[in-house]
């Protein structure tokens, strides 16, 4: 790779992602897919690899969709948000990556014609696992177009190398004569596709973007500074017009801000939510006069504001109160006269994680809020961050709890360092409740179904670091090709399997210390050995395996169903309690359940060192 600064930036992003076994050109691409898909997404909690089409695939090296906001990898989880929300708002992101500095008329053709393919494949044209899921969620989203309330789905294209675009009249060519032909396939947004060429230029931009804090620029002219306040740097009361309240929730590109992570409430849509509905008709029948008076406002909480007169920077801010309200704006922001209309709104300047979360309980309390959806804001979080720094600083394995999205996006960790609550539900509900055939759904329809069986605030911090490492070094293990990435998608089978193996027990009371702490130090132990881990992992597979189960790995299907959960653990609690067969970890020794599994795990090759 001729551009330094590039290979710069990819240098950095290999080591800190366990990508060094990898050649230059799946790095790039592991890369591009990150850069594009956060730069749509506005947000890094996905997984890189989930956007990645596999080896061999051919014309499209990563997709993401996002639906309703949220990235989706599988089916379950787009059938939960309509559940959930009772609409479908998708976005089709597809990337195709070269490592070469010039642009190509035959690659940008190619292209196009793959991804035409991909939108009209019906049959097996693509063999790779990860784009039979791809076109399976894209066949899903269509069957459902009746939930398409506003819009069908929008299609985005980028085309990243290393060279220098200029807009040259034969590519341009190419490129108008592609989008024609999606075009013409009528399944987008009025049929409209958008097309990216992005040369060594626009991926230093989108390499420099996922590292900047969440800022905006503002004119807030009308507004009071209200009375000081302990631990508040300052603090303002106003109205502002949606032309510059669009600068806070609206991006570069048009889309709207990952800046609701604090807010107790998803977006509900309109027609489902009477609020919603009363806001989306004051707008559409142009009363913007009356908004100011019958809004509750927006609350904007913000580790930094710098104003000059009316002139207002907000750094890394949230909006803790007005997710409904934003996102009716958002739906609404072409609406004839709309940037007029005004918006009452607070701006609070703190550091302050307590206050922060007071002024978030505080503006929400006018409509019931579920437990679970405070879970974000609750003293467990903040005592489950802080035991996994405490693990960190004990053990010395990095890990990171994430409770508020892109709270680490300035650090240079390793993105498997990092646990969002996403991940954190479907690990531990995996582990330790042992329903893994669900952590394929949406994690937020899961938490509701859980109820007080987790995120607890009688229960003890250990469990759930425990599920967090395991599921960060599995990652890291399909990542660094030590497993082979065909059994990711029973990653958290495995994880339930594992747990099996190490404690032939029944759970104890997580919410006694004693008996926790006894519980799960058996199982870090095994976790903070790399052999034992690494072998542990391996067995799990092997069981998956197991001729007794009969399961169907090479379905997809097979990981969603709750039968095939139930069949391991029988199997499991014959193999480990009935028998009374005691496994030992032990580095010399392999582990094994029985002969026959040991046997097989000899002839099958589970691994792939790439």
């Amino acid at each position: 790779m001729n551009n330094p600064i590039i290979s710069s930036f990819l240098n950095k992003f290999s080591i800190q992602n366990n990508l060094d076994t990898y050649d230059i050109t799946a790095k790039f691409e592991h890369l591009c897919n990150f850069l594009v898909v956060y730069n749509e997404y506005n947000s890094m909690s996905f997984d890189f690899s989930d956007v990645h089409t596999g080896k061999a695939t051919q014309g499209i090296d990563g997709i993401g969709i996002i639906v309703n906001g949220k990235f989706c990898t599988s089916v379950q989880e787009i059938k939960d948000l309509i559940d959930t929300t009772g609409y479908l708002d998708v976005k089709f992101i597809l990337i195709q990556t070269k490592t070469s500095d010039k642009f190509s008329g035959e690659e940008l053709g190619a292209f196009f014609t793959w991804s035409k393919k991909f939108f009209m494949e019906k049959g097996n044209l693509f063999s790779t696992d990860s784009m039979k899921n791809f076109v399976e969620m894209k066949e899903f989203i269509y069957a459902n177009v009746d939930s398409m309330k506003r819009h069908t789905p929008y299609c985005k294209l980028y085309f990243l190398n290393t060279g220098i675009w200029n807009d040259d009249a034969n590519l341009t060519s190419i490129i108008e004569d592609g989008k024609s032909e999606l075009q013409n396939l009528s399944m987008f947004c009025e049929d409209i596709v958008d097309f990216y060429p992005c040369g060594s230029k626009e991926v230093q931009h989108l390499y420099r973007k996922s590292k900047e804090i969440v800022k905006t620029n503002i004119i807030f002219e009308k507004k009071v500074s209200l009375p000081k306040i302990d631990n508040v740097e300052s603090a303002y009361s106003g109205v502002l017009p949606f032309s510059e309240f669009r600068k806070i929730i609206l991006d570069e590109n048009g889309n709207i801000k990952s800046v609701f992570d604090d807010n107790i409430r998803d977006y509900l849509e309109t027609s489902n939510n009477i609020v919603n509905k009363d806001i989306d008709d004051t707008i559409k029948e142009n009363r913007f006069e009356y908004f100011s008076i019958l809004n509750n406002g927006i609350t904007i909480v913000a580790e930094k504001v710098i104003s000059a007169g009316d002139s207002f920077t907000l750094e890394n801010y949230q909006i803790v109160n007005g997710c409904q309200t934003s996102h009716v704006l958002y739906e609404n922001k072409d609406v004839k006269g709309i940037n007029s209309l005004q918006i009452p709104v607070k701006i609070i300047e703190t550091k302050d994680i307590n206050i922060k979360s007071d002024i978030t309980r505080a503006t929400n309390n006018q409509t019931a809020v579920t437990k679970q959806e405070l879970e974000a804001l609750t003293n467990f979080q903040r005592t489950l961050e802080e035991f996994y720094i405490a693990c960190y600083d004990t053990n010395g394995i990095e890990l990171y709890y994430e409770r508020r999205t892109n709270q680490y996006k300035q650090n240079d960790y390793s993105l498997h360092k990092i646990i969002n609550i996403e991940h954190q539900v479907k690990a531990y509900s995996s582990m330790f409740l042992n329903l893994p055939h669900n952590a394929s759904g949406h994690h937020g329809k899961l938490l509701q179904n859980l109820g007080d069986s987790i995120f607890n605030l009688n229960h003890e911090s250990f469990p759930y670091y425990l599920s967090g490492l395991a599921y960060s070094i599995l990652e890291s293990l399909f990542l660094t090709h030590k497993i082979n990435s065909k059994y990711k998608k029973y990653r958290f089978h495995i994880l339930m399997i594992s747990r099996y193996i190490i404690t032939t027990s029944k759970l104890p009371d997580f919410t006694i210390k004693k008996q926790t702490d006894k519980y799960c130090k058996k199982i870090l132990d095994v976790l903070l050995n790399e052999k034992k881990v690494l072998q542990l992992f391996i067995q799990s597979i092997s069981i998956l395996e197991s001729d007794e189960l009969s399961l169907d790995l090479k379905n997809r299907k097979t990981s969603e169903l709750a039968r095939n959960t139930n069949l391991i653990i029988d199997f499991l609690k014959q193999k480990l309690f009935i028998d009374k067969i005691e496994i030992n970890l032990d580095i010399e020794k392999e582990l094994v359940v029985d002969n026959e599994i040991k046997e097989r795990n000899k002839q099958s090759t589970l691994l792939d060192f790439m």
